[in-house]
């Protein structure tokens, strides 16, 4: 189960991708423990390990010339194992996505962009995982390129 909080739906949306899926290899993550990520020097690479249950939720900020920054939260009732927020790993984890779904795999700037992507034209996005590992905070600006994120959590027990 999953509780959102977003502004409007017409700026993000996130769905749940697949629920009680047990991963056949390592899947690579950006960032694997609570805190606030603003910079490439806060993210990590880490990995979900092959075996785990996981479920899996995909975020997606719509494109817009609007370039105000929003902040949404989500809430999950399981941990949060991993969040992938760069091109590289989003690209990586498409396969994990439900079957017959398409996504820009490839496009740039799918990801999060924070200062100093090269060519970004938002720059100033963030992402926060709170202590409990069961929300996250998401202050996105908002420009031309949707601003995507993938949440792996814990299977439902």
């Amino acid at each position: 189960m999953v509780s959102v909080a977003y502004l409007t739906e017409e700026q993000a949306r996130i769905y749940l991708e697949r629920q009680d899926m047990t991963l056949t290899e390592d899947i690579g993550v950006n960032i694997n423990s609570p805190g606030r990520y603003s910079s490439f020097a806060h993210v990590i690479r880490a990995t979900v390990p092959k075996g785990r249950r996981i479920a899996i939720s995909f975020n997606q900020q719509k494109s817009s010339d609007w370039v105000s920054p929003f902040t949404g939260s989500v809430t999950f009732e399981q941990e949060v194992l991993g969040v992938i927020i760069l091109d590289r790993e989003l690209d990586q984890s498409d396969s994990l996505r439900a079957p017959g779904t398409i996504y820009a795999t490839g496009e740039r700037f799918r990801g999060l962009e924070f200062p100093g992507t090269p060519g970004a034209k938002r720059g100033y996005d963030t992402i926060t995982v709170e202590p409990d590992k069961r929300r996250i905070t998401i202050p996105l600006g908002l420009g031309p390129y949707p601003g995507q994120i993938r949440n792996l959590t814990a299977a439902e027990p």
